[in-house]
């Protein structure tokens, strides 16, 4: 019992609260066979010292590697981006406005703007639907009863608002190409509905859904 005494004591002055040493098993391993070899008790070594590494294990806690960002900071930091994301299309439309306001030297191209106005309906067209698809790989964990880790929150959510957000911008772009406020203008409208619904609730972060749950209704994300 001495030994035994004598091990623990040993064990707890090389471990700390939280961390795991892989050499602390090796060590009392061959310490507590020579103790009980001593003792005139036979045992391969191999043994005593996975049951060693086994009682260490089971004894001292290992300290899991957690996210470096808490809930609170994602939701803040996705609340700038969400704003900034908000504030650029609108200041660069009231630009544009200012533009053709008294601006009529420059003819306008419809057949340019036909073309521009095609293309950014089928850039939304594919990749808003492939951006929620993005998401929805990052939102994997919500979708089986688990929240959403920060990190991944703000990757998806992101992934949303960049693509509306290109999408919107090309088309107030095709305005000031093609001198001309429709039909470019009508992409960007779209663009921005499909932007505000998704300002950054945070909900999948701290509301998880239940795993077996068909109902689309009981989710909070996506709205």
């Amino acid at each position: 019992m001495g030994g035994l005494r004598y091990i623990l004591h040993k064990a707890s002055s090389y471990s700390k609260l939280g961390n795991f040493h892989l050499i602390m098993p090796k060590r009392l391993g061959m310490l507590l066979a020579s103790r009980l070899q001593g003792a005139g008790i036979s045992s391969p070594a191999r043994n005593l010292e996975k049951g060693a590494f086994m009682a260490i294990a089971a004894a001292v806690p290992v300290q899991a590697h957690s996210e470096s960002m808490t809930k609170g900071q994602a939701l803040r930091l996705a609340w700038v981006c969400w704003l900034m994301l908000l504030a650029i299309p609108a200041l660069y439309f009231l630009v544009i406005l200012w533009q053709f306001i008294d601006d009529d030297s420059v003819p306008a191209d419809p057949e340019r703007a036909r073309i521009w106005f095609l293309g950014c309906m089928a850039f939304l067209a594919i990749a808003v639907p492939a951006s929620f698809f993005l998401r929805s790989r990052e939102f994997k964990g919500y979708w089986t009863g688990r929240c959403v880790s920060p990190s991944h929150y703000l990757k998806g959510m992101l992934s949303v608002w960049l693509t509306m957000e290109v999408g919107g911008l090309l088309a107030l772009t095709g305005c000031l190409v093609t001198q001309s406020m429709l039909p470019n203008l009508l992409p960007a409208l779209v663009a921005f509905i499909l932007f505000i619904p998704f300002w950054p609730s945070g909900r999948a972060m701290t509301t998880p859904c239940g795993e077996d749950d068909d109902d689309p209704e009981n989710y909070a994300e996506p709205r």
